[in-house]
This record gives C-alpha cells, structure tokens and sequence, in this order.
C-alpha cells in the first residue's frame, strides 16, 4: 500500500512529543496511526524485545486495525514489532505476569462472566460481601473476574515502579484507541505511561456513546489534554471510509440538527406498514437493493450488511423475521445463557457412568441458569430438587422427568465421533423431551456457533474422541475454550448479514447498513433523552457511519422519528 501524504500526516510521522488525533469515522485515524507505528519502528531501530503497543477496545476493532495493517507492504517484516492488543488482553498479561506481588498464591484463571453471574446471585457488582469474595479467591485460587484486570493491573504498574519502566521500555510508543471512551482506570493505566513513552491518542467526542456508563467521563478529551499537553491533529474534515458517498455528510446533518430534506449519495429510506409481515417485505426489498446496486457499482456482491437496532428486542424482532424465511444472518446473542446452556449439551455428550450423577449434574446446570438470571425462587426450586434426590425422596412435576428421558436417550444412543453431529443430536433430544422450559433453556446453545464460536470447542471435542473413543471431559473442553474465546484479541471478518444493536456496532464497518426502527421494540427515541435528542443523535451518528456504501433507513408509516426530520 502506497500513501501520498499531506503535510498535516507528514507532521504526524516525524512528531517525537505526545500526540491526540481527533477525527470521524472514516477519516484515517487507524491508518496514519499505523504508518506512524511502522515509521517509528524502522526510525528508532527498536529491538527485538521492543514493540510498538496499539491499544483498542474489543477484538472486533483489534480485527480491523490488524486487517488495515496486513495492507502495508511492511507488515509482513515489522509485524513482530506491532502488539495489537485490546484493553483487557494488556491487562491481563500484567496480572497474569505479577499477579504474585499482590499476594495470588496460585497461577492466575479466568472466572467467564457466565460463571461470574452464578455467584454472584442476589448481589449487586459493589457489595462489600461479593468484593471480599472476589479478593479471598483472588489470593487464594488465583481466581480473577473479567472486571478485576484494570484495577489489579493498575495496582501492580503503581506499586511498583520497576515493573513500570519494564513495561515502558518495552513498549516506547503506545498508540490508544477511542480514548474518548476510557473509563477512570484505563485512563489511570496509560496515565502511568506519561513521560516514559511517547503516547499517541485517537479520539473522537462524536462517536462516545457510552457516556451513559457512570464510568466513562465526558470530560476524558479534557483530561488528556490538560495531563498530557500533547501536539494535536484535527481529520475530522476528511473521508475515506465512503468517499464516493454522502453517507458522512447525511450523518453529520443529522448529528447537527439539520433539516433532512435533500438527497444524500449512498442513502435511501423507506417505511413499512404496521401489519405483520410488511416489516419483512421491506427489509427483503432493502437487501435486495443492496444487492443490485452492489452489483451494478462494483460488478461485486456485498461482503458484508448489517441490520441495527436501538435495542437487543428489536435485534431480535428482525432475526425472527428473517429466521421464518431461512435468510441467513448472525447476531449478537446473551453469552451468559449461551455458554451455561451449552455447558448442558457438553454434560450430556460425557460418558454417563452414573445415571443419578449426572441427573445431578444436569439439575445443578439448570439451577446456574436461573442463579445467572437472578431467579432465586426457581434457584431455591432446584436447590430443594437436588437435595431430594440426594436423599432419594421422590420429586414432584415434569421437569426431572423430562431430563432423565433426556439421559437415558443420549446413553443409548453411539455417537458418531463427529462433535457437530453428536452435539445437534443432543440439542434435538432436548427439543423433542416433551417439557417447554428444558426445551428453551437448551435452546441458548444454538447460539454457541454463532461468530464461529464453535470452532475451538468442537477441536478439542474431536482431539478427546480421538484419544479416548468418548467425549472425556466435554465440560472442561467447553470451559476452556470459551474463557479462550473472552480473551482473545481476534475476531472473524465481518461477513454476510449481521443483525446487532447500534452500540455494538461500533468500531466495525460493513459495506452496507440497514437501520431498523419500531416505535415500541426499537425507537429512534431513547427514554430520558434531552430535549434536542442529543443521546440518539450521537447513536445513529456512530451507526449510519458504519457503512461504506449504501445505508438504508426503515421506518413504520404514522412513527416519524424526530430526529429524521
């Protein structure tokens, strides 16, 4: 990849100070960071044990600015010299490098938040018992919670200078992502690094939609300036993710409340009829145009759309919508009760040795997904269920009834040895067994595959049939590939439909994006919003910018969103 560089980015590349970019969606933040990260590398010779450290907030942005990356033709010989990491991976490599000087006497494991949300049961985040609960396994098991890795590694880099230096000296340029969206101990994190290493910042106040969050400060641009001092570069003007498009000037219209009645290049809308299947009608005739005018631009079909909502019910209001008419598509789904329901569906592929054991293991599953819910009266339900069947006393209803058809179908049944085969064949008994909310409850684990999350899983099931001609230990095989899963900083390649809320689209970006509006499920009017509906502004300010060719707005006729006026 070859650049022509105006001065603005020359000055960017040649800057020894600290540096804040602030631009939009779009406008090379990624890319002249990343041609500095590689500037510095060849300029200052950095050694083998040196890396310049780009920082970002999930693994799907770490995918994209990796992806960005492969395209410099000095990837492919500096990429040991570039550490792409999100915020929780740097972290956790503190911890799980130091975790000893803060007393774990024990190598350092991840509690996954599913297993997080069964403990905590009946307790809010803050609760002096639960935090106490959360340093006793800390010092004792090694245990650490997903939110523990920012303060344990803030505790480590500020009790001990040493470390600090070590971590500066490695890291001499650190590069941090939407820094706009760093809560009080992230910032606290790269605060450490002030005058030890060259930090260059991205933000953008326009795309900070979690402000909301009591953690994440409005005021961190401020901050970083006043701290930092650092040599500023505005690229809010420019556009390189729809160039071709008005997509960027509709958005900025939008955001700045001005009246919407012209045409924008690369934007249409429609509205849809409030009878029940013209909502499908419409999104079928929205994809549809996606496609033909991909294919009459470009001679290509889309790689990528995706479909965003205000809200998870409306994400999946759509994906059943398109489920009734087998389109094809991925979404965002609820991890916690994915991975305990799957966690059901790997017990059951377990040798069962002990019919009794494992109705208990089952029960005790069933009572972790309703504990994850924060269900205490089905949580005591089970609790008394299980002790009746230690004591072998007789249990009243359907359900325990309904598990064990379950278990003695799947113990007569010889597996096929292939995990994709023997995994749907169990998900089908427990569709077929005849009680409702056992039925649902397994019924989480069909998300499991969703964004190839499957595919660490059914290796390791396949490596144990291999070995042992039987599904030794489907529980741990699970548990550890989806703590793999948590911690990982990649992601796949956005590809096909995607259906997903507007926050979660952020940091990604699709050829093409539907935006999908109901007025009960998912209203372009966000509750307790201001008057100039500045929340929802900045919302459908990140979504709309997520496409780089076609963005198409869905509306139902008599809703009329204000902010589209």
């Amino acid at each position: 990849m070859s650049f022509k560089l105006d001065d603005k980015r020359k000055s960017i590349l040649k800057e020894e100070k600290d540096i804040l970019i602030i631009g939009g969606p779009g406008s090379g933040k990624t890319t002249i960071s990343l041609l500095k990260a590689f500037t510095y590398i060849e300029k200052h010779s950095i050694n083998r044990g040196q890396q310049v450290l780009f920082l970002s907030f999930s693994r799907n942005a770490k995918a994209r600015i990796i992806e960005s990356a492969e395209k410099f033709d000095k990837y492919k010989n500096l990429r040991l010299r570039l550490n792409v990491q999100t915020f929780h991976g740097f972290f956790l490599e503190i911890v799980k490098s130091h975790g000893y000087l803060l007393g774990a006497k024990k190598k350092i494991s991840i509690v996954p938040p599913h297993d997080e949300a069964v403990r905590r049961i009946g307790r809010n985040e803050d609760d002096p018992d639960w935090l106490d609960e959360l340093q006793i396994n800390f010092i004792k098991e090694g245990e650490l919670i997903f939110d523990d890795f920012a303060p344990k590694a803030l505790e480590i880099l500020t009790r001990s200078t040493r470390i600090l230096e070590l971590y500066a000296k490695k890291f001499p340029l650190i590069i941090v992502d939407e820094a706009q969206d760093t809560d009080a101990l992230q910032w606290g994190i790269i605060q450490c690094f002030v005058q030890r290493t060259q930090l260059l910042i991205l933000a953008d106040l326009q795309q900070q939609i979690y402000d909301y969050r009591a953690v994440v400060n409005t005021e961190r641009l401020n901050e970083i300036k006043e701290k930092l001092n650092p040599i500023e570069f505005n690229l809010e003007t420019d556009n390189y993710r729809s160039p071709n498009k008005e997509i960027l000037l509709f958005a900025q219209d939008m955001f700045n409340k001005k009246k919407l009645d012209g045409s924008y290049k690369g934007v249409q809308s429609f509205k849809y009829s409030p009878r029940n299947n013209d909502a499908l009608v419409v999104l079928r005739r929205a994809i549809g145009i996606i496609y033909r005018e991909s294919l009459k631009e470009t001679s290509k079909k889309p790689e990528s759309i995706a479909i965003l909502c205000t809200t998870n019910v409306g994400v999946k209001s759509v994906s059943r919508l398109l489920r009734d008419v087998n389109i094809p598509h991925k979404y965002q789904f609820d991890q916690v009760a994915t991975n305990i329901s799957s966690r059901l569906i790997a017990c059951l592929l377990e040798p069962v040795l002990d019919d009794t054991q494992h109705l208990l293991f089952c029960l005790f599953i069933v009572k972790e997904f309703f504990s994850s819910k924060g269900n205490l009266k089905e949580v005591a339900k089970f609790e008394k269920w299980i002790d009746s069947i230690k004591e072998d006393k007789k249990v009243a209803g359907t359900f325990v009834p309904a598990i064990k058809k379950v278990i003695d179908t799947v113990k007569n049944q010889k597996f096929s040895g292939s995990p994709g085969k023997d995994w749907r064949f169990v998900q089908s008994t427990f569709k077929n067994c005849g009680n409702k909310g056992l039925a649902e409850i397994a019924k989480h684990s069909e998300n499991l595959v969703a964004f190839n999350r499957g595919k660490n899983i059914m290796a390791g099931l396949t490596k144990s049939w291999d070995a042992n001609g039987l599904y030794i230990d489907a529980r741990g095989i699970l548990q550890n590939a989806l703590v793999e899963t948590q911690i990982s900083n990649t992601t796949p390649k956005q590809s096909g439909i995607s259906l997903m809320n507007m926050h979660q689209s952020k940091g990604k970006e699709f050829d093409a994006v539907i935006l999908f509006e109901h007025p009960y499920t998912c209203s372009f009017e966000l509750r307790g919003d201001s008057q100039d509906l500045f929340k929802i502004r900045k919302l459908l300010f990140v979504a709309c910018t997520r496409a780089k060719e076609h963005l198409i707005i869905l509306t139902q006729f008599g809703s009329n969103p204000s902010v589209l006026r």
